[in-house]
C-alpha cells in the first residue's frame, strides 16, 4: 500500500467539449464563478434591487446616453429617463409613442436627440424627455438596429440588404435615396454596428466594413469582407474595440479587427446543443476589474459569461431552494451608469432594474449557488484507492456582520460513474473575523475514480483556493 497527499484539480479554467467523464485532471463545471490569474475560482458578481419601473414586462433595453447624461430604460413598449443615482425615473412616453415589447431595444444619440429602435418605427428622444416617432414617410419602418457616425443616425431595413442614414445632424429628415446596399453577398443586414470609425453590417452568412468616404458619402472597405456571419442580431456587442458575436455556425466568435476567431471552443459541445439560435442575446459587463461577454440562450434558458480578459468560461444562473435546480439568470440587459459609478441590470421577468457587482452575494433576491466540480479524478490510475481526508483552503470568517448563522460550504461526490451523489458534508466557513483557512473532512471511502462538488449557497464572498486529498492507492 502507497499513502500519498495529492492535489485536487480545482484550479484552472473549466473544460466542456468532451464528456466529463473523459476529464481528471480538469474541472469540466463551474456556476456562477470566475477563475483568476492563478487558477483560483471564486463567486461571479451579484445583484442589490435598486429601481422598480412597476411594469410587468422585461427590461427590453438598458443604455447610458452620455450626452444627455441619463440612463434610458425600455419596458412595456414605454421609455423610462433615469438622471441620478437615487434611481429617479420618469415615464417618457407620449403621445401614443410606444416601442415594441419583450424584444432587444437599440440606441444610439446624434448629439440632439436619442434614437430607439426594436423591430418598428424609429422613436426619438429630446433631452427634455419629449418622445416622438420619426415621422418621414421616406424613414425605414421596421429597424432593429441604430447607431451613429458624423452626424448621420443610420439603421438598417429588415429583410433587406440595406442600411439607410438621415440627413446631416437631423433624424427626423431622412430621404428614399439615402441608402446603400451590401455589396459582396445577396445577404440580409440583421444588424449594424459602428466600431472604430468603421460601419460593420453583419448578415447570417457575412460581415461587411464601409465607411465614410466623405462623397458617396458611405462605401465598402478594400477588403472589408467576411466570410462569417451573424446569426444571432442581438448576440453583437463592442467592447474594448472587440466585436463579439453568434455567428452562424452556432460558435461565438470574436472581431479581431477583421479576423474572426472561433472562442467558444471549451464549451462548443455544451453551446452546440442549445436551440436558441437567431434569439441569442449578448451583453457587456466589466464589473470590479472582471470583464465579461454574456451571452443568454432564451429558448433554452441557460446563460453563459465568457471572461474575455483571462480568456475562460462559466455558466450563470439562479438557485431554486425548493426544486434544488438550476434556473436561467434573471437579468438579461446592462449598462454602466458613467456618471452614477455603477453597472446595472435589468430583469428579464418585470421592471426591476438592479445594481450589479461584486460586493453583492444574491440574485435578484434570490440565491447565488457557487459550485465547482472536478473531473472524474482517478490520480493516474484506475487502481483502487482508500480517501483517508481532504483538506481545503479557502476564504473564511466573511460571514454576514452581527449574524450567528455560519455559512456553509457544501461538499459531495460520486465514483465510478455513480450517478448518484452522497449526502452533503457541510463545512463551516466561519463567522466574522475567523481567519483560519483550512478544513477538513475525514475517512471517505474507497473509489476507482471519483468526483467531487463544491458549493456554496451562503450570501457570502467565495473563493476556492486549493484542495489536497490523503490517498491510499491499495
Amino acid at each position: 500500500m502507497l499513502r500519498q497527499v495529492i492535489k485536487l484539480p480545482i484550479k484552472g479554467k473549466t473544460y466542456q467539449n468532451v464528456d466529463e467523464r473523459e476529464l481528471s485532471t480538469m474541472s469540466p463545471y463551474l456556476i456562477n464563478g470566475r477563475v483568476d490569474e492563478a487558477g483560483v475560482a471564486s463567486r461571479s458578481p451579484g445583484t442589490l434591487a435598486w429601481i422598480d419601473l412597476g411594469t410587468s414586462d422585461p427590461v427590453d433595453g438598458l443604455h447610458w446616453d452620455d450626452v444627455f447624461s441619463c440612463l434610458w430604460a425600455i419596458s412595456d413598449g414605454k421609455l423610462f429617463k433615469i438622471v441620478d443615482t437615487a434611481g429617479t425615473n420618469t415615464d417618457v412616453s407620449s403621445g401614443g409613442v410606444a416601442l415594441g415589447t419583450n424584444t432587444r431595444t437599440n440606441f444610439a444619440n446624434n448629439g440632439t436627440h436619442a434614437v430607439f429602435a426594436n423591430g418598428g418605427r424609429m422613436v426619438y428622444a429630446a433631452n427634455t424627455g419629449v418622445t416622438a416617432y420619426v415621422g418621414d414617410a421616406d424613414a425605414p419602418t421596421t429597424v432593429t438596429s441604430v447607431d451613429f457616425i458624423n452626424q448621420y443616425i443610420l439603421c438598417n431595413e429588415t429583410g433587406t440588404g440595406q442600411f439607410h442614414y438621415s440627413a446631416l445632424n437631423d433624424v427626423t429628415s431622412w430621404d428614399a435615396l439615402d441608402f446603400a446596399t451590401a455589396e459582396t453577398l445577396p445577404d440580409v443586414v440583421n444588424v449594424l454596428k459602428v466600431v472604430n470609425d468603421e460601419i460593420l453590417l453583419g448578415g447570417p452568412q457575412s460581415i461587411e466594413h464601409w465607411w465614410n468616404d466623405g462623397t458617396t458619402p458611405f462605401s465598402r472597405k478594400d477588403g472589408g469582407y467576411i466570410s462569417r456571419g451573424v446569426l444571432a442580431p442581438n448576440s453583437i456587442i463592442e467592447a474594448d474595440n472587440t466585436v463579439f458575436f453568434f455567428d452562424q455556425d452556432h460558435k461565438v466568435t470574436r472581431l479581431d479587427v477583421r479576423t474572426p476567431k472561433v472562442i467558444s471552443v471549451p464549451y462548443d459541445k455544451t453551446i452546440g446543443q442549445l436551440e436558441s439560435g437567431t434569439s441569442v442575446i449578448g451583453n457587456h459587463l466589466t464589473v470590479g476589474g472582471l470583464s465579461y461577454y454574456i451571452l443568454h440562450f432564451p429558448s433554452d434558458a441557460r446563460t453563459f459569461a465568457y471572461d474575455y480578459m483571462l480568456d475562460d468560461w462559466a455558466e450563470w444562473a439562479s438557485w431554486n431552494s425548493t426544486t434544488a435546480v438550476y434556473e436561467d439568470f434573471p437579468c438579461r440587459t446592462f449598462a454602466y451608469c458613467k456618471d452614477f459609478g455603477f453597472w446595472v441590470a435589468g430583469s428579464r421577468t418585470d421592471g426591476k432594474i438592479y445594481k450589479i457587482g461584486r460586493d453583492y452575494h444574491d440574485l435578484a433576491g434570490g440565491v447565488l449557488r457557487f459550485e465547482r466540480r472536478t473531473g472524474h479524478v482517478d490520480h493516474g490510475t484506475l487502481g483502487l484507492k482508500r480517501s483517508n481526508s481532504l483538506a481545503l483552503t479557502l476564504n473564511r470568517g466573511t460571514g454576514i456582520s452581527g449574524s450567528t448563522v455560519e455559512p456553509m460550504l457544501m461538499v459531495k461526490y460520486r465514483d465510478d460513474n455513480d450517478p448518484q451523489w452522497s449526502n452533503e458534508y457541510h463545512l463551516s466557513l466561519g463567522l466574522m473575523g475567523n481567519r483560519t483557512i483550512r478544513v477538513d473532512l475525514k475517512s471517505l471511502g474507497m473509489y476507482y475514480t471519483r468526483q467531487w462538488s463544491f458549493a456554496v449557497s451562503s450570501a457570502v464572498p467565495v473563493s476556492l483556493i486549493d484542495a489536497e486529498e490523503h490517498v491510499d492507492f491499495l
